[in-house]
């Protein structure tokens, strides 16, 4: 990580984003913004390296030696 985690992000199911640009493509205005996405919830990079870290110790299958 390149900075100290503190930035927050949103996640959307890549089905709800495609939704979400299909319509923009459709009905959308030539130069105007639109963001895709959820506004809640958001979550630090540091808490999502944190959730990964956490599931890889305790989820994660070794093969078999």
């Amino acid at each position: 990580m390149l900075s100290d985690g503190s930035p927050k992000r949103t996640f959307c199911y890549v089905a709800d984003a495609v939704v979400g640009y299909y319509k923009i493509l459709v009905r959308g205005r030539p130069g105007e913004a639109y963001n895709v996405g959820v506004e809640e919830p958001e979550i630090s990079m540091a808490e999502l390296a944190e959730k990964m870290v956490y599931l890889d110790e305790n989820f994660s299958v070794t093969a078999a030696g």
